[in-house]
């Protein structure tokens, strides 16, 4: 996988209808399908999306019981 972010900037979105700036970042990636599945790469993204929305999601307890 090869990635590529970009600086987070300030974007005006409608939140609950009220105009609202939020931080806005854009994530390339590329994946050699020939490795790794469509869809594994796409769960993958969506995690990634999840994890710098909501970093505080993510407890250490957690990530130590998880095994890779």
């Amino acid at each position: 996988m090869i990635a590529a972010f970009g600086m987070a900037r300030p974007v005006v979105r409608l939140i609950d209808g009220v105009p609202t700036e939020v931080p806005t970042m854009t994530v390339s990636a590329t994946f050699d399908h020939r490795v790794i599945d469509g869809g594994a790469s796409g769960r993958f993204l969506a995690q990634l999306k999840q994890s710098i929305e909501n970093p505080h999601s993510h407890s250490a307890s957690s990530a130590a019981g998880h095994r890779g």
